[in-house]
Protein backbone atom coordinates (compact mmCIF):
# COMPACT_ATOMS: atom_id res chain seq x y z
CA UNK A 1 0.00 0.00 0.00
CA UNK A 2 1.14 3.39 -1.14
CA UNK A 3 1.48 5.94 2.12
CA UNK A 4 3.80 8.98 0.72
CA UNK A 5 2.32 11.72 -0.85
CA UNK A 6 4.82 10.68 -3.83
CA UNK A 7 3.68 6.96 -4.18
CA UNK A 8 -0.17 8.31 -3.71
CA UNK A 9 0.37 10.95 -6.67
CA UNK A 10 2.15 8.50 -8.88
CA UNK A 11 -0.15 5.58 -8.40
CA UNK A 12 -3.07 8.50 -9.23
CA UNK A 13 -1.13 9.54 -12.44
CA UNK A 14 -1.20 5.20 -13.25
CA UNK A 15 -4.49 4.49 -12.45
CA UNK A 16 -7.38 6.80 -11.38
CA UNK A 17 -9.81 4.46 -10.96
CA UNK A 18 -10.14 2.79 -7.67
CA UNK A 19 -8.29 5.45 -5.39
CA UNK A 20 -9.03 5.62 -1.96
CA UNK A 21 -11.09 8.67 -1.01
CA UNK A 22 -8.74 8.77 1.99
CA UNK A 23 -5.70 8.83 -0.38
CA UNK A 24 -7.12 11.15 -2.19
CA UNK A 25 -8.02 13.62 0.59
CA UNK A 26 -4.89 13.47 2.04
CA UNK A 27 -3.00 14.41 -1.30
CA UNK A 28 -5.21 17.26 -1.76
CA UNK A 29 -4.46 18.33 1.89
CA UNK A 30 -0.95 18.12 1.75
CA UNK A 31 -0.79 20.57 -1.80
CA UNK A 32 -3.67 22.65 -0.82
CA UNK A 33 -4.73 22.56 3.05
CA UNK A 34 -7.50 22.03 4.85
CA UNK A 35 -11.09 21.61 3.03
CA UNK A 36 -13.25 24.66 2.58
CA UNK A 37 -16.55 22.31 2.58
CA UNK A 38 -15.83 19.33 4.39
CA UNK A 39 -19.43 18.65 6.10
CA UNK A 40 -21.68 17.02 3.35
CA UNK A 41 -20.52 13.80 0.89
CA UNK A 42 -18.18 16.44 -1.29
CA UNK A 43 -14.83 17.98 0.18
CA UNK A 44 -13.70 20.81 -1.56
CA UNK A 45 -10.58 22.61 -1.62
CA UNK A 46 -9.92 26.54 -2.25
CA UNK A 47 -7.16 26.50 -5.06
CA UNK A 48 -4.95 29.26 -5.57
CA UNK A 49 -5.69 30.53 -8.88
CA UNK A 50 -9.14 31.35 -10.42
CA UNK A 51 -10.89 28.94 -12.87
CA UNK A 52 -10.32 25.10 -13.15
CA UNK A 53 -8.82 22.78 -12.50
CA UNK A 54 -10.55 22.90 -9.24
CA UNK A 55 -10.55 20.30 -6.79
CA UNK A 56 -13.47 18.67 -5.28
CA UNK A 57 -13.34 14.67 -4.21
CA UNK A 58 -17.10 12.72 -3.62
CA UNK A 59 -16.61 9.60 -1.41
CA UNK A 60 -18.25 6.96 -3.45
CA UNK A 61 -18.17 3.98 -1.27
CA UNK A 62 -14.57 4.59 0.12
CA UNK A 63 -12.96 5.61 -3.32
CA UNK A 64 -12.79 8.77 -5.23
CA UNK A 65 -14.28 9.15 -8.52
CA UNK A 66 -12.42 9.12 -11.56
CA UNK A 67 -12.64 12.26 -13.30
CA UNK A 68 -12.02 14.00 -9.80
CA UNK A 69 -8.92 12.20 -9.29
CA UNK A 70 -7.49 13.47 -12.52
CA UNK A 71 -8.55 16.54 -11.45
CA UNK A 72 -6.67 16.40 -8.87
CA UNK A 73 -3.56 15.14 -10.70
CA UNK A 74 -4.16 18.63 -13.07
CA UNK A 75 -4.15 21.24 -10.18
CA UNK A 76 -1.24 19.62 -8.29
CA UNK A 77 1.20 19.24 -11.25
CA UNK A 78 0.44 23.10 -12.09
CA UNK A 79 0.89 23.57 -8.32
CA UNK A 80 4.34 22.39 -8.31
CA UNK A 81 4.46 23.73 -11.91
CA UNK A 82 3.86 27.11 -9.96
CA UNK A 83 5.87 26.58 -7.15
CA UNK A 84 9.08 25.75 -8.92
CA UNK A 85 8.74 28.82 -11.35
CA UNK A 86 8.45 31.23 -7.87
CA UNK A 87 11.54 29.17 -6.64
CA UNK A 88 13.30 30.40 -9.55
CA UNK A 89 12.40 33.83 -9.50
CA UNK A 90 13.48 33.58 -6.10
CA UNK A 91 16.97 32.81 -7.10
CA UNK A 92 17.31 35.00 -9.62
CA UNK A 93 16.88 37.77 -6.60
CA UNK A 94 14.06 39.35 -7.79
CA UNK A 95 10.27 38.68 -7.07
CA UNK A 96 8.53 37.43 -9.88
CA UNK A 97 6.21 40.96 -9.75
CA UNK A 98 9.53 42.89 -10.55
CA UNK A 99 11.03 40.35 -12.89
CA UNK A 100 7.68 40.81 -15.28
CA UNK A 101 7.91 44.73 -14.37
CA UNK A 102 11.52 44.81 -15.92
CA UNK A 103 10.87 42.76 -18.60
CA UNK A 104 8.03 44.36 -19.74
CA UNK A 105 9.94 47.71 -19.82
CA UNK A 106 12.85 46.21 -21.93
CA UNK A 107 10.16 45.27 -24.65
CA UNK A 108 8.65 48.78 -24.44
CA UNK A 109 12.39 50.04 -24.94
CA UNK A 110 12.77 47.75 -27.75
CA UNK A 111 9.77 48.52 -29.49
CA UNK A 112 10.46 52.33 -28.93
CA UNK A 113 14.20 52.27 -30.72
CA UNK A 114 12.34 50.06 -33.38
CA UNK A 115 9.67 52.74 -34.07
CA UNK A 116 12.66 55.46 -34.69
Amino acid sequence: MASSIDELLEAMKQNPVGVRFADACKVADHFFGEPTQNKSSHRVWKMPWPGNPRVNMQDEKGSAKAYQVRQLVEAVERRVTRLNAAAVNAADGRPAEKKKDAELRETKKKRKVLKK
